[in-house]
C-alpha cells in the first residue's frame, strides 16, 4: 500500500469519525443529571405576562441555552418527548431574552388591580418582595434605550408608586397573611423610585436613542 493511499485512507476515516461525532445520539437518562433543571417551569411569577418584558438572571438563562444546545436534535427516537421539551424551552430563552435596549420590565399592575383581593394578598407580597432584583438585573442590562420608551416608562412607574402607595398598601395592612407589609411597600417604593432616577440619568447623560 503507498503513501498516497494511505494518506487518503486516514483522511477518509477523520472525515468518518468526525461525522460519527457529530451524528452521536444520546438518552435522556444518559443527561438527566445535566439538563433537567433546565426542563423545569420558567422561573417567574404566578400573574399573567404583561406588554412589558420579564428580567431574568442571565447568568442562569446562558448556563440553560448552553447546556440545551449541546442537546437539541440528538436524542434517541424514543426520548421524542424530551427532546421536544428541549426545542421549545430554547425558543422560549430567545423569547424572553434579556432586551439591552428596552427600559420597561414586568410590572404587572394591572393583573394585581384585578386581583386585588384578601385571598391573593400573599402572592402580591410575594412578587413586590422579588421585585427589586428585577429592576437591578434591570439596571446592569440596559444600555441605550429609546428615548420614547424610557419617558414612558418613566410614566408607567410614576402611576406603579401610587398604586403601590395606596391600594396595595392598604391591601397588605388588612391582610392577615402577610407580615412585614410595612417594610415589602416601603422597599417596593424605593425600588421604584430608584429605578425612575436611573432612567432619568439615562435622558440627562443623553444615554438614550433620540427620536428621529
Amino acid at each position: 500500500m503507498t503513501l498516497k493511499l494511505i494518506g487518503r485512507l486516514l483522511v477518509l476515516s477523520s472525515i468518518f469519525l468526525i461525522s460519527c461525532q457529530s451524528q452521536e445520539s444520546y438518552t435522556y437518562e444518559e443527561i438527566r443529571p445535566e439538563i433537567e433543571q433546565y426542563l423545569r417551569p420558567l422561573p417567574h411569577n404566578n400573574f399573567a405576562n404583561a406588554d412589558t418584558l420579564t428580567i431574568y438572571d442571565s447568568n442562569y438563562f446562558e448556563k440553560m441555552r448552553a447546556a440545551l444546545s449541546k442537546y437539541e436534535g440528538k436524542l434517541i427516537v424514543e426520548d421524542s418527548v424530551q427532546q421536544q421539551l428541549i426545542v421549545q424551552r430554547l425558543i422560549d430563552i430567545q423569547k424572553e431574552k434579556i432586551q439591552t435596549k428596552q427600559p420597561q420590565i414586568y410590572l404587572p399592575f394591572q393583573a394585581i388591580k384585578e386581583q386585588l383581593q384578601p385571598q391573593y394578598a400573599s402572592k402580591i407580597a410575594t412578587y413586590l418582595t422579588a421585585l427589586p432584583q428585577q429592576f437591578e438585573a434591570a439596571k446592569a442590562q440596559l444600555e441605550k434605550p429609546d428615548l420614547s420608551h424610557t419617558q414612558q416608562t418613566i410614566e408607567e412607574l410614576k402611576a406603579g408608586f401610587t398604586f403601590v402607595s395606596n391600594d396595595v398598601a392598604v391591601l397588605l395592612q388588612q391582610s392577615n397573611a402577610v407580615n412585614d407589609y410595612e417594610e415589602i411597600i416601603e422597599n417596593t417604593r424605593l425600588t421604584i423610585k430608584d429605578y425612575i432616577a436611573f432612567l432619568n440619568s439615562k435622558i440627562l447623560n443623553q444615554e438614550v436613542n433620540q427620536e428621529e
